[in-house]
């Protein structure tokens, strides 16, 4: 079964840009047939097919929900597609306010009061009567125990006493009085003595001229003119004396009664709020909705409105009308088209894939979760957008660029650009609030790409969310500008969609730096940021690994030099390969004395053990460094670098070593070269392969008495053309020319680190090595 090209997957270089796919003379046709032919074929149809269905579902339903905002300005013109009588809203609202406003506010009588205020004047004659006869005894059935005390707080002058004195000598007199008194309580129930609060809303407040006055024997309207300020003395006294008037008191005596009631003077009523807003709303409840008839081809608004409230409502009352009692066959037609549409995108978009990157279409769980994202994003992007169309530049944007740096961190540049840019076509699908969302996602990717090559540290992201700020800011002003005229109000409509646009660029980036660490978790990436501060050696692994094997550590510190140089010089993931070669050998901790570059002379270890022992200890460092990677949570892509820096290549030290003990013994078999080869995998990346080739030369240069550079690049050499020969670099897409290009770096690299020095007069020559031995132990 043929399979798709993996050799045009771009690789990661953390310094320089990164290349898109490799030149092949192989045609798209013919890469089309591969794709074909490929087992995930059949898998990623059955997923465009489902996704297409999905995403032209949501852009059916988003294209029929309303998604305008009053006070912008209208992009389009809108007429009415159907015959409805139309709710309008806003004649019933007025008139429900209307209602509202012309019912009677609500005072509640406050009982004790008045009956304070009315007892006291019914018992005024009889204790000025009492005063006024200075031979009498009090008399405690007359209902004042202390008529003095209760005269002189009445502050009654000489005349008023004696004119209401005349009164309570006289049981005719005091029979009127107690009458007339009855009479004055019902004319107070009926004007109202108020607060000055509760004043102000009796004759401001409302349309009603009335107020509804609550007693415990009913309800009455009467007119707010009745109610009386307690707080405006010069009216209190002219209202009162009128009512003292109406209510039919003897002239002589009227003064002393306005005495009364200056002197217990307070608020008869109060505004009941509860039963106001009972009344209002009782009253709103009533008013049946206003409806108008609108006839097909009635315009609801033009190109260039403003839009009103009313407009925008009346937009929605169409859209819901429309999906109600519209011909099936319009409805279906115009979903049909919009899924047409889709479809159409979708097979554009796989195309292009298929030409430019048809790795990422390898697998079926790769094709599922990049249709996912997509659809997640375009989701978000619509429900937000018809949720919150205020912040249509914002909600139209975020999620298309959120998606765009999520695709860089897992594959690269190109692949994420491609995405970006289908989604942004899906959501300008979707959306109708603004046509120009397609140019201005294309701008912000754009600015993505260009800023963002990959994600190495905080401050990268900064400066990106700052550059798609502004760069949202600039293309969003721009499509209004070109769309919309220009005047005062449109000028202010133009600057706060340029900022929210802008503020949804700085959005970006904080949401980015927010899940980065989920991103990396469900995805099984790891980014540039985090290879940042894997180099740090002040990691606890790191740190480990120098206080328990210092040779190891140096050594890995070496490697990883080398390996840094190298995958540069092919456009490599740099920071990976760095990254991956300063872990490896991590695995040495668990036996350090074992190996060669943390035996600081004396009795080697391996003398005392087998040949086959020794090989187990060697080759254990594998195993033991990929659990250690597990137990401290180093990102996957670096078990690869600690499983595969040997491949399967022959520790041969040791085999050669076994087989000259098997020479010398006849009872011994020889050994099977098999035994001695470590287990694999070979590396499958450049990077790997890379390591590997960069461990095994900085161990054998080590062994070289004068490593000068010609000696250096004929050790380097060699030792490629072995691993090459051996096939560790089959199951990699390693090239020759690539190779070339990395045994060219790394012996640069060696001669600058093992460079030869002069010898000083008195300094012994270093014992003669042999060169081109590979040390392995």
């Amino acid at each position: 079964m043929a399979s798709l090209p993996t050799s045009s997957k771009p690789t990661r270089n953390k310094g320089k840009s990164r290349r898109g796919v490799k030149k092949t003379s192989e045609s798209f046709g013919d890469r089309f047939a591969r794709f074909a032919q490929h087992p995930s074929a059949s898998w990623g149809l059955l997923i465009a097919l489902v996704f297409t269905i999905v995403m032209g579902s949501i852009a059916a339903l988003s294209r029929e929900q309303s998604q305008l905002v009053p006070g912008r300005t209208a992009r389009e013109t809108r007429t009415v597609r159907i015959e409805f009588d139309a709710f309008n809203a806003q004649q019933t609202a007025q008139q429900r306010e209307n209602a509202r406003q012309n019912t009677p506010r609500v005072y509640r009588l406050i009982s004790s009061t008045l009956d304070s205020i009315v007892g006291d004047i019914q018992r005024l004659p009889a204790a000025a009567a009492i005063v006024a006869n200075t031979d009498q005894e009090s008399d405690p059935d007359n209902g004042t125990a202390e008529p003095t005390a209760f005269i002189e707080s009445l502050g009654l002058s000489l005349k008023q006493r004696t004119a209401v004195a005349a009164i309570g000598a006289s049981p005719e007199a005091r029979s009127a009085w107690a009458a007339t008194s009855g009479l004055f309580r019902d004319i107070l129930e009926r004007n109202p003595m108020l607060n000055r609060a509760d004043w102000n809303r009796a004759v401001s407040e409302g349309l009603s001229r009335n107020l509804e006055l609550v007693t415990p024997a009913g309800s009455r309207i009467e007119q707010r003119e009745q109610a009386i300020n307690l707080d405006d003395p010069s009216a209190f006294e002219q209202q009162a004396a009128r009512l003292i008037s109406v209510a039919g008191y003897p002239p002589e005596a009227s003064d002393a009664v306005l005495s009364v009631l200056r002197k217990r003077v307070a608020p008869t009523f109060v505004y009941d709020a509860g039963l106001s807003d009972s009344r209002q709303a009782d009253a709103m409840s009533k008013v049946q909705p206003v409806v108008d008839k609108r006839a097909v081809g009635q315009k609801i608004f033009t190109r260039g409105d403003l839009l009103t409230s009313s407009q925008v409502t009346l937009y929605e009352q169409e859209l819901i009308e429309y999906r109600l009692r519209a011909p099936a066959a319009s409805l279906w037609t115009a979903r049909s088209g919009i899924a047409a549409i889709v479809a159409i995108s979708t097979a554009a978009f796989i195309f292009i894939l298929i030409a430019l990157a048809p790795w990422t279409l390898a697998k079926p769980k790769r094709i599922a979760w990049i249709a996912g994202l997509i659809t997640l994003s375009v989701l978000l992007a619509s429900v937000s957008t018809i949720t919150n169309p205020a912040f249509t530049p914002m909600t139209s944007t975020v999620p298309v660029l959120l998606l765009t740096v999520l695709m860089i961190t897992v594959f690269n540049r190109l692949v994420a650009g491609v995405i970006g840019m289908f989604a942004a076509l899906l959501v300008s699908i979707s959306l109708t609030a603004s046509q120009g969302s397609l140019p201005i996602n294309i701008a912000g990717i754009a600015a993505v790409l260009w800023c963002l090559p990959e994600i190495r540290g905080r401050g990268m992201l900064v400066r990106t969310s700052l550059w798609l700020a502004l760069t949202l800011g600039l293309a969003t002003a721009g499509d209004r500008l070109a769309a919309l005229p220009i005047d005062p109000t449109r000028f202010i409509e133009l600057l706060t969609v340029s900022s929210i646009a802008a503020i949804g660029g700085l959005i970006v980036g904080g949401v980015t730096l927010f899940i980065l660490p989920w991103i990396e978790q469900a995805f099984n990436i790891t980014t540039g940021m985090t290879l940042v501060e894997l180099r740090d050696p002040k990691q606890a692994l790191l740190r480990e690994l120098q206080q328990k094997a210092p040779g190891t550590y140096n050594h890995s510190l070496n490697v990883a030099t080398i390996a840094e140089s190298a995958a540069s010089a092919i456009d490599a993931d740099a920071l990976l390969t760095y990254a991956g070669a300063l872990y490896h050998d991590i695995g040495k901790m668990t036996k350090p004395e074992y190996f060669v570059e943390n035996q600081g002379g004396g009795t080697n270890r391996h003398d005392r053990l087998s040949p086959a022992m020794s090989v187990l200890v060697i080759i254990g460092h594998v195993k033991d460094g990929l659990e250690m990677a597990r137990e401290y949570g180093l990102p996957k892509p670096l078990h690869h670098f600690i499983e595969a820096h040997h491949g399967t290549t022959l520790v041969e030290y040791f085999y050669h070593r076994a087989k000259q003990n098997a020479e010398g013994d006849e009872e011994n078999q020889t050994p099977e070269e098999f035994d001695f080869r470590y287990p694999g995998p070979k590396p499958r990346t450049k990077e790997t392969a890379i390591l590997m080739l960069a461990d095994a030369v900085e161990s054998a240069t080590r062994t070289l008495r004068e490593p000068t550079p010609s000696r250096i690049e004929s050790l380097v050499e060699q030792i490629a053309s072995k691993r090459l020969m051996d096939g560790q670099f089959d199951e990699s897409d390693l090239t020759l020319g690539e190779l070339h290009k990395v045994t060219e770096s790394i012996s640069k690299t060696l001669a600058s680190i093992y460079h030869g020095r002069v010898q000083y007069p008195g300094e012994k020559a270093p014992k003669k090595q042999e060169a081109g031995v590979e040390k392995t132990a």
